[in-house]
């Protein structure tokens, strides 16, 4: 048990991820993925006993919660609309490309901090098909993710 937790910046609470525009035409089979595009969770405050960058003894574990896939529901499910994308789902990616399920937890990593005890999370996100024909649309949706400390 821990004293003291991490403290997420302002910054990683609220973001928007740019993903991209692709062409509808570029998802022709299931489980065509787009490009990943990267995002970063930055903690603060979090408890250290040296004064270089070291493997803390602290871990984290990220909890990725939103709408799943009708189709896949390992994928963040599309936001609805009448101008909305189908046959897609979002995929988060850790930072070694090992998908995390939505729902799901990205599983305890240690966190190496630097001599203020800053850490950053990086995971990735990217477009995958669950369908052979996608439509064009708006293909945006809300991500929240919580996180374990131990």
């Amino acid at each position: 048990m821990l004293a003291k937790s991490c403290d997420i910046t302002t910054g990683s609470k609220d973001q928007s991820v740019k993903m991209g525009t692709y062409d509808a035409n570029e998802f022709l089979n299931v489980g065509d993925v787009s490009p990943s595009q990267t995002f970063t969770i930055n903690v603060q405050g979090c408890p250290t006993a040296k004064s270089t960058v070291y493997s803390s003894g602290v871990s984290a574990n990220v909890r990725f919660t939103g709408d799943a896939d009708a189709i896949n529901s390992a994928l963040l499910r599309l936001s609805a609309g009448a101008d909305s994308a189908t046959g897609l789902g979002i995929e988060i990616l850790d930072n070694n490309d090992v998908a995390i399920a939505i729902n799901g937890e990205s599983g305890f990593r240690d966190l190496v901090l630097n001599e203020n005890g800053d850490a950053n999370l990086t995971f990735k996100l990217r477009y995958k098909s669950t369908q052979e024909n996608v439509h064009a649309g708006q293909a945006n949706a809300l991500l929240y993710f919580d996180i374990d400390y131990q």
